[in-house]
């Protein structure tokens, strides 16, 4: 499986969320403000599972919160580097997912995330606004 830019965008996004978690409305913003695009609902769901599947994301109904091993991660590599910007990050959380995880195949038991489709079109609209 091989990790993407948004999939990076999609992780760095829910890493820089509070402890609350990252919301579908959270997530849009993020990936604006980082990249000036908006992503949309295949990008975001194949990201989602991808994150998923390697255990990096846990899920409820609303939010997305990183697992700790994953955290903690995170929180090694960037916590002195305030002078990285977001596109630098993207490119060392893509570059740590591919060669950690590229050899992780897709599981058909995680095929889908739970947010839905619907949902996403919704926290679009807020954004929107």
């Amino acid at each position: 499986m091989k990790f993407g830019y948004y999939d990076s965008c999609l992780f760095l996004s829910i890493c820089m969320a509070d402890e609350g978690g990252a919301d579908l409305k959270g997530m849009i913003a993020f990936i604006d403000y980082a990249d000036h695009s908006i992503i949309n609902w295949k990008e975001l769901r194949s990201g989602l599972v991808r994150l998923k599947v390697i255990g990096a994301v846990n899920e409820t109904d609303k939010k997305v919160f990183l697992a700790k091993p994953f955290k903690a991660w995170w929180q090694k590599v960037f916590r002195n580097s305030q002078r990285k910007t977001i596109s630098k990050q993207v490119e060392e959380i893509t570059e740590y997912l591919n060669t950690t995880y590229s050899t992780i195949g897709a599981s058909r038991r995680i095929s889908r995330t739970k947010f839905t489709e619907a949902a996403f079109i919704k926290a679009l609209k807020e954004y929107g606004k």
